[in-house]
């Protein structure tokens, strides 16, 4: 029997295919609060390896990687795992629930500005003048000002 550096067999040894899956399923369950207390819970984010692990899997947030993320919190949950105080403090409860209601909150806000980008604008015109977006338009194309209402 021929056994890799894990020591697992040949036989056993994962496919690139699965390899990709396994990893792009764990990184999307960080995106899960509760899932994120659990590990602390239970110390995994004690566990300098474990730590190692997460580090490694930073390379989700670059392309070609990141476009098969389908919850982009994990991403950021993925990166604030590094900081020894985030992982402190998701053993506590009140932690979870506060960055529950937060990713709760972003989702709901997310909804409503897509229901939002969904429906018809109406530009108000007059005979005199360009329509009012268009106007800002073209003032910040004359002066390169970003905010031409300042």
């Amino acid at each position: 029997i021929v056994r890799d550096e894990c020591g697992m067999d040949e036989e056993d040894a994962w496919t690139e295919k699965e390899l990709f899956e396994a990893e792009l399923e764990f990184v999307q369950g960080l995106a899960n609060p509760e899932y994120l207390h659990y590990l602390a819970q239970h110390r995994y984010l004690d566990d300098d390896d474990f730590i190692s692990y997460l580090e490694y899997l930073q390379y989700w947030s670059s392309p070609p990687y990141v476009q098969y993320i389908v919850f982009p919190h994990c991403l950021r949950f993925l990166s604030l795992l590094q900081e020894p105080t985030f992982r402190a403090e998701l053993k506590n409860e009140q932690f979870k629930n506060q960055i529950f209601r937060q990713q709760h909150f972003a989702w709901k806000h997310r909804a409503a500005t897509v229901e939002a980008a969904s429906l018809p604008i109406e530009t108000p015109r007059s005979s005199h003048d360009e329509p009012v977006l268009a106007q800002g338009a073209a003032q910040t194309r004359e002066t390169g000002d970003l905010h031409p209402n300042k």
